[in-house]
């Protein structure tokens, strides 16, 4: 009996698709850094007195930090088109947190969730920007 051969595809996928999940995978990791540093601040935040109106911009920034690394961390691997990975990584991300929020509180859509989701947005782009044009081990000990 003969063996039937497997048909392999090796379509390319489009910009769009690569982009998306390279988003979603650096989303997803963007949301461990968040949890992790937000777990962090929240330590920092019961130890000293901090106002509560300081509440919402620290765990902003902290989310914003988290989307940064997690978009830097995947445009160095991938070393492409880290704007559209990282901005679409933190728009992924809002969206989540979005959902999260909507699920579990009873506000709605507030001009405090957009600058949560500008701040998302661009910092993801900072970070894939950043993480495209970082230099790799190899380059740097092949200059010395």
């Amino acid at each position: 009996m003969s063996k039937a051969k497997k048909k392999t595809t090796n379509a390319p996928t489009s910009l769009a698709a690569s982009i998306l999940r390279s988003g979603a995978l650096s989303a997803a990791l963007g949301a461990a850094i968040t949890a992790a540093l937000i777990s962090a601040a929240a330590v920092l935040i019961s130890r000293i007195d901090i106002s509560s109106a300081l509440y919402e911009p620290i765990t902003t920034a902290v989310m914003a930090a988290g989307t940064l690394l997690a978009a830097y961390v995947t445009c160095k691997k991938r070393r492409a088109d880290g704007l559209a990975v990282g901005a679409t990584a933190g728009g992924l991300l809002f969206c989540a947190l979005a959902l999260i929020a909507a699920i579990f509180t009873e506000r709605g859509i507030t001009s405090q969730a957009l600058v949560k989701l500008l701040a998302l947005v661009s910092a993801g782009g900072i970070g894939g920007v950043l993480g495209v044009g970082a230099k790799t081990k190899a380059k740097k000990l092949a200059r010395n």
